[in-house]
């Protein structure tokens, strides 16, 4: 029986693989010009796991991939356009002669191991280009799947957590702005009081300030989700403390159909904890 496998590596008969010629199937073996003889193709290497990938009706248990092809998350502008605004804010933050202007701003100096007080929106200080990785279409270092106890660590840096911006100017402010107790001092939140409280309302304030509802002086504007890349499901999120991350508010339908088409790529195509993977961004 004949299996349609991806293209396949050949080697001549001094066991040298063929750097400009690949297998493709049903084209035949190539005569190698060394000798004459035809070449001999190597066997793909299979790996086979049994973790769940995906969520929901996504999930897909067990599978197998050839490790000799790339795993790219591709998103198309046009045909993604459920989502393109999630697209466009990973293009910005991909491009190193852009993603100096993405937020959090990253400044020399600055402390990322301290999410209470991220850097402030505005300063003397010009932000320095950040190093992204995981864009395909440049070459770019890969992203690493990491599983759902490193996903929550990334987000501990930008979402659901308790921080203070412009401290020491006339424009401080505690997200959330908790009353203070009897004896002046500020009280801790609770779990509770911090779900809605992100970085993105911060730094996209215009996006979020019409808003209806507020909870200690944060808007919950429903319509907006603040989005991450690198993924918070990659290691190389928010928590590798070193600012090389972007976020944006982006609208709620947008994040959530992105997130579906990764979380189904990741089923599909056997992306589970400790795998590398790329993105890549067409028309």
């Amino acid at each position: 029986m004949t299996i349609p496998l991806w293209n396949r590596t050949l080697v001549d008969s001094r066991n040298i693989v063929e750097e400009n010629l690949v297998l493709r199937h049903g084209s035949g073996i190539p005569i190698s010009p060394l000798d004459g003889k035809p070449y001999t193709q190597l066997v793909p290497k299979v790996q086979c796991d049994w973790e769940k990938a995906g969520w929901g009706k996504r999930q897909r248990r067990g599978g197998c991939i050839n490790l000799g092809v790339s795993r790219v998350f591709v998103m198309s502008k046009s045909k993604n356009a459920n989502f393109l605004e999630v697209i466009k804010h990973i293009e910005k933050a991909l491009n190193p002669a852009v993603n100096a202007g993405t937020a959090p701003p990253k400044r020399p100096g600055h402390n990322w191991a301290d999410p209470l007080h991220p850097p402030a929106k505005t300063s003397t200080v010009t932000p320095m280009s950040k190093a992204i990785p995981g864009n395909w279409a440049a070459g770019g270092a890969a992203l690493t799947k990491v599983n759902d106890e490193g996903a929550t660590e990334n987000r501990k840096f930008f979402q659901n957590i308790e921080f203070i911006t412009d401290q020491g100017t006339a424009d401080e402010k505690h997200w959330p702005d908790l009353p203070l107790n009897s004896d002046g001092t500020r009280p801790k939140p609770t779990s509770s009081q911090l779900i809605g409280v992100n970085l993105c309302k911060y730094y996209f304030w215009d996006e979020y300030k019409t808003a209806k509802k507020w909870t200690y002086g944060v808007p919950q504007a429903g319509w907006l989700h603040c989005d991450e890349y690198p993924f918070a499901s990659t290691l190389e999120g928010a928590a590798q403390k070193k600012g090389n991350y972007s976020i944006q508010a982006v609208p709620k339908q947008h994040n959530l159909d992105h997130g579906a088409a990764l979380d189904s790529f990741y089923a599909d195509y056997r992306v589970v904890p400790g795998n590398n993977f790329w993105v890549k961004i067409v028309s």
